[in-house]
């Protein structure tokens, strides 16, 4: 297989995995033959470097449409990765909770928070959150989808744990197989162009209640 100059390896795991690393800092996956999750967790060391500043930037895109206060509040960080966002909301206050698959990005993410005693961190799937039902003010969950087997089970999992008066902001890739998933399911509930990479899905589960509502009564008249 040829691969431009351009690329080194950065890591090589066992005969089955090979990651490289572009000129503009992004991973190219050759080949994977181990879970996804196993992936995060030897690319774990690495993430800040090559994807920290646009966790960041995706961050300040959505940071507008959290409450504006934390104080009582519980917040969940779905797919939470090394705790870069993590970070950022436990400045604000309240109980924030972060899940991810990777034991990788959890223990990284433990050694940034360790200096906050209002956080938590929980091995766990966005499409099976270990959570009950309505536990969360928010939820974030910032480029996550794509790395999930069913995107729309993935969302269900995350209203599901939204209380009903809670909001919900999730970011995706654009012009992706995800994007055309989200677009199908919450076409009205999309904001473009805020972020060059994701588009950003709000999800207000009061108004996408009061909309289903309405919906019905349309339906019985």
């Amino acid at each position: 297989m040829f691969l431009h100059s351009s690329y080194k390896v950065v890591l090589s795991f066992a005969f089955t995995l090979k990651v490289f690393v572009s000129k503009e800092r992004r991973i190219l996956i050759v080949k994977v033959g181990v879970p996804l999750h196993r992936l995060y967790d030897f690319t774990a060391q690495h993430y800040d470097e090559l994807y920290g500043g646009e966790q960041l930037r995706k961050y300040r895109a959505i940071e507008r449409f959290l409450p504006s206060s934390f104080i009582f509040k519980v917040i969940l960080d779905a797919g939470c990765g090394t705790g870069i966002v993590m970070h950022r909301l436990a400045q604000r206050g309240g109980m924030i909770i972060g899940v991810d698959f990777s034991k990788g990005m959890i223990g990284r993410a433990k050694k940034r928070l360790r200096a906050f005693r209002h956080v938590d961190l929980v091995l766990g799937d966005i499409e099976r959150l270990p959570f009950r039902i309505h536990a969360f003010d928010a939820i974030i969950s910032l480029t996550v989808l794509q790395n999930c087997r069913d995107p729309e089970v993935a969302l269900k999992s995350l209203l599901n744990a939204l209380c009903d008066d809670g909001i919900a902001i999730v970011t995706y890739v654009k012009r992706s197989k995800v994007a055309r998933v989200v677009e199908a399911l919450f076409k009205e509930h999309i904001i473009r162009d805020l972020d060059p990479i994701d588009d950003i899905l709000i999800l207000d589960k009061k108004l996408i209640k009061d909309t289903e509502c309405a919906g019905n009564d349309k339906v019985e008249d």
